[in-house]
């Protein structure tokens, strides 16, 4: 399913109200390669669980893209389940 039309459909569903939806849609579009940039908005969603998937599927990603995003998150973010999710994925 990595085609253009699935990542576009999945691109208009990213600001769904439903956070389920978000965590969803935010896991599928992992499996794009040139997607992060549309993931890492998502490191700052309201929705504690949807900043932890955001986090959890960046590990997709080589280290070198992700490591300033995900030490920000380990550093700031007020929900100590994300933050041990950064630090996992950063290896620390």
């Amino acid at each position: 399913f990595k085609d253009a039309r699935t990542r576009a459909a999945l691109c208009e569903i990213l600001d769904d109200k439903d956070l389920e939806i978000r965590r969803t849609t935010i896991e599928s579009l992992s499996n794009f390669d040139d997607a992060l940039d549309l993931i890492i908005p998502f490191l700052k969603d309201r929705e504690w669980s949807v900043r932890k998937t955001a986090v959890d599927v960046m590990e997709k990603f080589p280290k070198v893209q992700i490591y300033r995003y995900l030490r920000e998150v380990a550093e700031t973010d007020e929900d100590q389940e994300v933050k041990k999710a950064a630090e996992r994925v950063l290896g620390e």
